[in-house]
């Protein structure tokens, strides 16, 4: 008996690990906004996918994630401004406004880089 219920704990204990894993984003990184289109979902009027295109890094490279939000969250996602990205399984993604010191840090970093690389 004892055997049966510490196997069954130790399967419901690597079940949530999982489930959590899952849940956990892959990479967290601050990123420009370049495109955010609406995609209708078949599941209700009010749910819709997002395919966003964001910029990384000072090299200026482009990622396309999904993300799922409410109708109303088209307001939130502005080409031009820079967020938090966190990225989860599968391409998919959640957004955040980074805090004004957060975004004065980001371009002051970017603008030492693009110096750097001038200097070269």
């Amino acid at each position: 008996m004892f055997r049966t219920s510490a196997k069954l704990l130790l399967a419901a204990g690597l079940y949530s690990l999982a489930c959590l894993a899952q849940s956990a984003p892959v990479a967290n990184y601050p990123a420009f906004l370049l495109e955010a289109r609406a995609i209708p979902t078949q599941y209700s009027e009010e749910a819709v996918d997002f395919e966003i295109v964001v910029e990384t890094g000072a090299a200026g490279d482009q990622k396309t994630l999904r993300m799922s939000g409410q109708d109303g969250m088209k307001i939130l996602l502005w080409p031009g401004n820079y967020y938090r990205v966190m990225e989860y399984g599968g391409d998919s993604a959640s957004l955040e406004f980074l805090s004004p010191q957060e975004e004065q840090d980001l371009l002051m970093k970017q603008s030492k880089k693009k110096r750097k690389r001038a200097a070269r």
